[in-house]
Parts: structure tokens; sequence; C-alpha cells
């Protein structure tokens, strides 16, 4: 389906896309390369890559042409050359760049491919949100795991490795889906704190940002505990965040601009005495990559704001960061439909006060 999409983008447009993004042709054809070129025809794949891969993927994908570039007897990319001896008035598309094209294809018309297969990805198959929740349940587990286990006195570090063995253990990919983020104290302002050796202290707030990959594709959970009993201000800055994500929430549905979700986090937060502190950017699509299309920010000209397609798997994660003092954050994954948004987390988000301190 993925591949019949891109070739109904393609007619009377294209002959030939060339796909050069490692996660794209893993995305379209399940072969996992670091360097490959792949050929996208309307009767014929072509993967062009090297010895590392061309003989696994000869084996696992057979409906592949695979071409071996280190041997090549003519040329390492004669492939571009062949390809456009197929038609009158050949015309490429790519991801790479386009003076190879004028290179290896004298006389080819060529131009940017664009965000193609990006829109493509936005969308998850029913197979592909099986990986998704299936990864989510991992880090539910690790983080329940965790709360068992969590005393003053450790490092930010070990408590990152702790997450990432309890994953692992679950049936994790290695490596993860991203750096562990374990802020405490002042650095859970740092929206991105990854761990450090810093020790945590009793009464701190530790700010989790934690995922991993299943069979490839990945879950993005993020938690903030209390290490004791949490300050007046900090319930009401929790309490907040909590009732901003439940708005975006409540409004994630098919169609709806990814810019205004972002707006609305923005609004519950401004409207609790919270706005120049909400950190900007409420989600982002998960899949393949822990970021991907679309993304929820209402920043024009910076990214441009898009409909939410059916199937889209996002993260909500609202956040206010109190420089100098703490930061809370609480984070999700919903899979968008017509009528809902399905949260694919069951980690606890009520208000969690550890005893300490």
């Amino acid at each position: 389906m993925k591949l019949e999409e891109l070739r109904n983008f393609m007619d009377g447009r294209f002959d030939a896309l060339v796909v050069t993004d490692p996660l794209d042709i893993a995305y379209l054809t399940g072969a996992s390369c670091s360097a490959a070129q792949l050929f996208v025809l309307q009767d014929d794949l072509i993967l062009l890559t090297d010895y590392r891969y061309a003989a696994e993927a000869r084996d696992l994908f057979p409906e592949i042409n695979v071409v071996d570039m280190a041997n090549d007897p003519v040329h390492p990319y004669a492939t571009y050359g062949r390809v456009a001896a197929r038609f009158a008035k050949p015309r490429f598309a790519t991801q790479g760049d386009i003076s190879l094209i004028a290179q290896t294809a004298p006389g080819a018309l060529a131009e940017p491919l664009g965000n193609v297969i990006a829109g493509l990805r936005a969308a998850k198959t029913d197979e592909e949100i099986k990986k998704i929740k299936r990864a989510c349940e991992i880090a539910d587990i690790a983080f329940a795991d965790l709360l068992g286990w969590i005393r003053p006195g450790q490092t930010e570090r070990e408590v990152a490795i702790r997450l990432e063995m309890c994953m692992k253990q679950n049936g994790a990919d290695q490596p993860m889906a991203y750096d562990i983020v374990v802020a405490s104290g002042k650095r859970s302002a740092y929206a991105h704190g990854k761990a450090t050796q810093k020790r945590i202290e009793p009464g701190d707030v530790v700010l989790l940002d934690f995922g991993c990959k299943y069979q490839g594709y990945c879950s993005d959970l993020s938690r903030t505990i209390f290490m004791g009993r949490a300050k007046e201000e900090q319930k009401h800055v929790y309490e907040t965040v909590l009732e901003a994500q439940k708005n975006c929430i409540h409004a994630l549905r098919v169609g709806v601009d990814s810019a205004a979700i972002d707006r609305i986090a923005y609004e519950t937060c401004a409207a609790k005495g919270y706005g120049k502190q909400y950190g900007r950017g409420v989600g982002h699509g998960l899949g393949l990559t822990v970021a991907e299309a679309p993304v929820m920010i209402d920043m024009p000209g910076f990214f441009p704001a898009v409909p939410i397609p059916e199937h889209a798997v996002v993260t909500i994660e609202p956040a206010i960061y109190l420089e100098g003092s703490y930061g809370i954050r609480v984070e999700d994954v919903l899979h968008v439909t017509k009528e809902s948004a399905v949260n694919l987390v069951t980690a606890d988000k009520s208000l969690i006060e550890l005893n300490f301190g």
C-alpha cells in the first residue's frame, strides 16, 4: 500500500523516484541499509547498495532488484543511466543530489522529491500501530518498575540505566529510541536535561523522558515525580499541565489543524499564569523516529500547520518550565481516529509523591 500510494503520486509526473533516506527506504521496503538508494518505478523497484546489505536484501526481499554498486562493471552509479534509458524523456524526483542525475543520466529532468514520503509516514498502518503500542507498553512497564526502585542518593545516570535495562529485558530493540532524560531538582527545568552524575535529593522534582524501539518503532513517555511532598505551587503547576494535556487530547481529531492543538495547550497554561513558562510545541508524530510529521507547534514560518491525518500517532506533551527552580511535563502517545484520540500509554500520571523528604 505504501508503494502503491507513492506510485499514484508519480503517475504522470515522474518516471522514477530516488529515495536516499535510510528510514524512508526501510519504511517502503523493509530493507535496513545505512547507505543505499532506492529507485521506485511504476513496474520495478531497484535497491542500489553495497556488499554489506546486498546479500541480505536479496534473500529477504526477492521482489526488489538489488544492485551491488561496488561491483558494477561500468560505474558505481551506472544504475541512474540504465533507469533513464528506459524512457524517451526521463523524469526523476530525488531526495539526493540532483547534480548526480545530471552526471550519470545526461538529458534527464530532475527535481527534489520534497516531503511526500514524510506525509505517507504520518498515517500509520495497523501493523505499525501495533508495534508502537507494544513499545509504549514496554515503557509503561519500566516506569512502574522505577517507582518501586528509585531512592534519594541515586544518580540520574543510575535511574536512566535502570529504565534502559528494564525496557531491554521486556523486548526493546537496541539502541533505545533516544537518550533518556532524567533531570532532577533545578535541572528538571531543562526540557532535554540528559542524565548526569547529579544525585537525586529528598524533595527534588524529577523529570523523566524516555522511550524505546520495538521492531523499529518508537515510544515516547514523559512523567514528573516528586521525591517527597509537592509544594502547593508545584501541585498547581502539575494540575495545569494535566489540564492542558486533557484539553489537547479532547480536541485531537482527524483534520484538526496541528498548530491549533499547540494553541490549546498554551492558552490553558496562560490562563493559569504560566504563558511565558509554557514550552511551545505540544507534540509531534511518532513512528520509525521519535519525532516526525505532523509537528504540533504554533509558530508560523517555523513549522507549517497541517491537518492531522487519520491514523496519525502523535505525542501530547505540554510542559511548564520555571527556570532556576523546576519543570513539569506529562507526555502520552495518541492514535488519532475520525472519532477520537486513543491513548496508547497506561503509565500513572496522577501526581506522584514518593515518601522522601
